[in-house]
């Protein structure tokens, strides 16, 4: 079970540079791009059951 899911947070820490930014910008992301997917997994599975009925 993952952190959040708990409740907890998280301190996200490194040298300078660009790495925190990008993995904050990735965890934001993770949501949308599971729902994109899981809608195009349903759209693609729709479509192969109207092409087998037929």
């Amino acid at each position: 079970m993952t952190r959040a899911r708990r409740g907890m947070g998280a301190i996200l820490a490194d040298e300078m540079g660009l790495g925190k930014t990008i993995q904050v910008i990735a965890l934001l992301a993770a949501p949308e791009r599971a729902r994109i997917a899981w809608m195009t997994a349903r759209s693609s599975a729709r479509r192969l059951s109207m092409a087998t009925k037929q």
